[in-house]
């Protein structure tokens, strides 16, 4: 078999080798170069569709639901499905809202509830002690590409403040509750339907 080395080509096929012809044949190659076509992130999606909607909460064992309706499915990764909340049927729409911010509420006073206890014991250990108390925080090391442990002073004002925005939390889901009303005031809540 015959093959034409480069400077055999160059011997052969001299016209290759002046210059237009040379960044035609660039030119060509690079648009017959294979496209990267880029690959879709869903658990980025999936970030992004929260930082639009909100948190969402378990819904039907392997549904995410968020506030306005709208379902995600997410039995063993983040592509979905997402189904849109239903403009069509009112009276579903409320029902998903409800739902929401019930379940939304219910899971905030079990973490309130949960945290208020810690919070008193770790006031009481720290009142008799003269150095904070110590408590172990996990971290990614860059450089080992493990995760470590190391020792922190137990941040008891930022547990308050966390108390703090369950509470808010709590009026807040009560607000949006209380604003949609009962199933006889669907009218109200979704004008025109």
């Amino acid at each position: 078999m015959f093959d034409l080395h480069s400077t055999d080509r160059q011997r052969f096929f001299p016209e290759e080798n002046s210059r237009p012809n040379a960044e035609l044949n660039q030119a060509v190659r690079e648009a017959m170069a294979p496209v990267q076509l880029p690959r879709v992130s869903w658990f980025d999606y999936y970030l992004a569709l929260k930082e639009q909607k909100g948190d969402p909460v378990e819904y039907q064992n392997s549904w995410l639901l968020f506030s306005d309706g709208t379902k995600y499915g997410r039995a063993r990764d983040f592509s979905g499905p997402e189904v849109a909340p239903p403009k069509d049927d009112p009276r579903a729409l409320w029902g998903l809202m409800r739902t929401y911010w019930k379940t939304r509420k219910e899971l905030v006073a079990k973490e309130l509830r949960e945290l208020q206890p810690h919070i008193a014991r770790y006031k009481e250990l720290q009142q008799y002690r003269s150095a904070p108390l110590q408590t172990l925080m996990s971290r990614f090391d860059e450089e080992t590409k493990r995760w470590v442990q190391e020792p922190a002073d137990l941040d008891i004002p930022a547990l308050e403040e966390r108390a703090s925005w369950l509470k808010e939390d709590i009026e807040n889901c009560d607000q949006h509750i209380k604003a949609l009303g009962n199933q006889e005031e669907v009218q109200h809540v979704f004008p025109g339907h």
